[in-house]
């Protein structure tokens, strides 16, 4: 199966979250060649951000706005947009967004941390199943108390920005599977690696069961 660069390249991709993480999956993608970006983040976490890291990079389209809890809002963000990531490390927006990318039909992939656990979830309306589901079955990690960033804290997550940045890659240029009905799971403590599978989306829910229309 051939990797279409060109596909990958001149994807529209938005990411929300207000963390380390996203700085490095931004590093990852300006060095891939992605050509258009837009954070969607915090107004504190904008505030204090900086390009310094991004040295040598070249991007045609880059974006800083701020995030709003609102349903129109996001939906509206997302319109213009190929792909989702969201780091987020508060629930409450994770399941905003999600809720937004069921409704206008873009795959989502999210990110969820437990210290040094970690869930890697590609999110796929009219496949997947949704967010609220997934967390009243007790599947999802819940967030641990925050620690500060360390040297393994930062070599962890790069490796999962890699990972992210290929799920990325994989939707955007049809290389490779992405199923839509698994979560992988990553104990950086023990190096074990799980896959949960079957979470297809669940008709009777109003937000996975939704008939979503892409726009």
């Amino acid at each position: 199966m051939k990797f279409q660069y060109n596909k990958f390249i001149n994807n529209s991709i938005c990411i929300f979250g207000e963390n380390n993480l996203v700085k490095i999956i931004i590093k990852k993608f300006f060095q891939a060649g992605l050509k258009k970006l837009t954070l969607y983040s915090t107004q504190t976490y904008l505030e204090n951000f900086s390009l310094d890291y991004l040295k040598d990079t070249n991007f045609e389209k880059f974006n800083l706005l701020t995030y709003e809890s609102n349903p129109f809002f996001l939906e509206s963000a997302m319109v213009n947009n190929s792909l989702v990531i969201d780091t987020f490390e508060n629930m409450n927006h994770k399941l905003e967004v999600a809720d937004a990318c069921m409704k206008v039909a873009k795959p989502g992939i999210f990110v969820f941390k437990q210290n040094y656990n970690y869930q890697l979830y590609p999110m796929l309306a009219g496949k997947s199943r949704c967010l609220h589901c997934l967390s009243e079955a007790g599947i999802l990690l819940e967030q641990a108390i925050i620690k500060k960033d360390n040297e393994i804290n930062i070599l962890i997550e790069d490796i999962m920005a890699s990972l992210i940045v290929f799920e990325i890659v994989k939707l955007s240029s049809n290389f490779g599977i992405t199923q839509g009905n698994e979560i992988f799971q990553f104990n950086f403590l023990s190096g074990e690696i799980n896959t949960i599978q079957g979470l297809d989306k669940l008709d009777d829910c109003p937000d996975c069961g939704f008939k979503s229309v892409p726009r």
